[in-house]
């Protein structure tokens, strides 16, 4: 987190580099973090636990009732955050970016413009369809409707894998050592969300205590 001239505060999204131990090739051996980020880690580990403990064929057909209305809501990524993405990964022209959970492509197009290859994973038909619509005029774009878990990986291919609001669908067990694996040496794991502002976990806790009483006046 930095404060820029004007005195506003800049959350930076986390990146990561993940090295490979030599005695587990393919797992991640150690995390070095860039920058740190400002969400609380507690909350998001619940969150990850509840999603990715979903079975696998619920969670391709999650968003099929509503595919394009997700399309056209879901928020886009700020184009200064990618920017900021692109200079702490180091990506340059010549980089390949293995994108995981894709969804209608959502962040893809902001990587894409800028002229990188990727190959962008989508396990819900719905999703997989719209994202093929959406990156026609991207020539250096693959896309594969098949899910992270599903996907026969390409060891040391890829320069960054990407995963924006995606990350939290897959099991901890697999989608590091498996992002890994995919990674040059060097390589960088980007995850992005786009999420609401939340509180620390002691005024979580404390809004937890009063929130039912409240509630109650509320209804009356």
């Amino acid at each position: 987190m930095n404060t820029n001239k004007s005195g506003r505060t800049r959350v930076e999204p986390p990146v990561f580099r993940l090295n490979h131990s030599p005695l587990a090739p393919g797992r991640p051996h150690h995390v070095n973090k860039t920058r740190l980020f400002s969400i609380d880690v507690k909350i998001i580990s619940l969150n990850i636990a509840s999603y990715s403990n979903k079975d696998i064929e619920v969670r391709k057909h999650w968003y099929s009732p509503a595919p394009e209305a997700y399309n056209r809501a879901r928020p886009r990524y700020p184009q200064q955050l990618i920017e900021q993405v692109v200079e702490l990964a180091q990506l340059s022209i010549e980089s390949k970016i293995l994108e995981v959970g894709c969804g209608p492509s959502t962040a893809t197009t902001s990587f894409a413009q800028l002229g990188y290859s990727m190959k962008c994973l989508e396990s819900n038909p719905d999703f997989f369809k719209l994202a093929q619509q959406n990156c026609q005029a991207y020539a250096d774009i693959e896309i594969q409707n098949t899910s992270f878990e599903e996907w026969a990986v390409e060891v040391g291919q890829f320069d960054a894998v990407l995963a924006a609001s995606s990350f939290h669908w897959i099991s901890p067990e697999i989608c590091y050592a498996k992002a890994a694996s995919a990674l040059k040496d060097n390589g960088y794991l980007i995850l992005l969300w786009n999420k609401e502002l939340q509180p620390s976990y002691e005024v979580y806790q404390s809004l937890s205590e009063i929130y039912p009483s409240v509630v109650k006046l509320l209804m009356k």
